[in-house]
């Protein structure tokens, strides 16, 4: 699928997954043909990716799926002010679908620039928690370190136990010791025994693979 214009590669991807009724099944055979593109054609067709999400056209919820995993190449003031556009005015209203609105403040996140930090923080700190929140901080750790222990603290404080015990988020966490005994810090003042459980979680939490550590 290679040089050929985006209508063309959406119209041929469209016809090949019409049989298949899972959206992760059809992100995958997506993201496998993402990847073998040439960057600067990536490049081309990510704002047309993003403008199907906008619109909810057909498939955006395979994109919504399957752009996360990619590198942003290019256009990050277009993928900036589309965002931006779609979030105001009120903010944060209008999104039925959690995974949609951690897809877009997971980008703003990963801009790195104080022009969207309440935005962020108040995702963050504010609206409910959905599935898809625990993205959000572990994008946000090395951008802003002290927003992130901040949402934690909320997260670990506010769910109940059996929503993150045992739980592939732990050994993420686990990868950073000095910052997790932050994060186990800040809820023990807050709820003495959440902290203990939470600390006992963590060190049983299984540990990553060094090729995931590495990567």
């Amino acid at each position: 699928m290679q040089n050929i214009s985006f209508d063309d590669f959406w119209e041929n991807f469209e016809e090949e997954i019409h049989l298949l009724k899972d959206v992760m099944a059809c992100s995958d055979q997506l993201f496998h043909h993402l990847i073998k593109l040439p960057p600067t054609q990536l490049s081309e067709y990510i704002p047309q990716f993003l403008s199907k999400i906008i619109q909810r056209k057909p498939g955006y919820k395979i994109l919504l799926q399957t752009l996360p995993q990619l590198p942003f190449i290019g256009n990050h003031n277009l993928i900036s002010s589309l965002i931006i556009e779609k979030l105001k005015n009120p903010v944060l209203s209008g999104y039925e679908e959690p995974a949609e609105l951690s897809f877009w403040i997971g980008i703003l996140a990963r801009e790195a620039s104080v022009e969207y930090e309440e935005l962020i923080k108040n995702y963050l700190l504010e609206i409910p928690i959905s599935p898809y929140w625990t993205r959000i901080p572990v994008i946000l750790k090395t951008v802003n370190p002290s927003l992130t222990l901040l949402a934690w603290r909320r997260y670990f404080l506010s769910e109940p136990v059996e929503n993150w015990d045992n739980t592939y988020l732990l050994s993420i966490l686990k990868k950073d010791p000095e910052f997790v005994q932050q994060i186990i810090k800040e809820v023990q003042n807050f709820i003495p025994q959440k902290g203990e459980l939470l600390h006992q979680a963590i060190e049983n939490a299984p540990t990553l693979p060094e090729s995931f550590l590495k990567s």
